[in-house]
């Protein structure tokens, strides 16, 4: 997507190298959500006319079980009355939008013991959309606790 974010003027700010964690996940699907939500991100800073975009990729881990992978943007944010609506199927705000996007990347996230919310950035204007990840690593018992922030706050730390 770096290439889209250039022709954008958008500013994508990775991960830094060697912040490497091990996930139990589907490569190729995860890597679709991820895709899914940079995207998202970068035609809602076009579509609403954003001066100086800005999409950040962050990468955290509040224990040693799980993963929080989040895409930050400084566009327009979300209607706070449609935020849990984003997640139906055939539900899209974007011009020419199917609606899909968002649902399967839920979907996928959930079929891989994780999780994906989104909330409007408590810090300034835009939205984040985080997902969760079980960490390869974990060696506790069969009960899965996923954490996921509250609405107003950032992904775990």
């Amino acid at each position: 997507v770096s290439p889209t974010a250039q022709d954008l003027n958008t500013v994508l700010i990775a991960p830094e190298t060697g912040t490497q964690v091990e996930v139990q996940v589907d490569a190729t699907q995860t890597e679709h959500i991820l895709v899914n939500l940079i995207v998202n991100a970068l035609e809602a800073c076009r579509d609403a006319g954003t001066k100086d975009p800005r999409i950040e990729i962050i990468v955290s881990s509040d224990d040693v079980r799980w993963v929080a992978v989040s895409v930050k943007d400084n566009g327009p944010g979300l209607p706070p009355d449609r935020i849990e609506d984003l997640f139906g199927e055939f539900r899209s705000e974007k011009k020419g939008g199917v609606g899909i996007g968002i649902s399967m990347s839920r979907d996928i996230c959930r079929a891989q013991r994780g999780d994906l919310v989104a909330f409007n950035n408590p810090d300034g204007p835009g939205c984040t959309f985080c997902f969760t990840l079980p960490r390869t690593d974990f060696g506790g018992s069969d009960t899965v606790e996923i954490k996921l922030p509250r609405p107003g706050k950032e992904c775990p730390d």
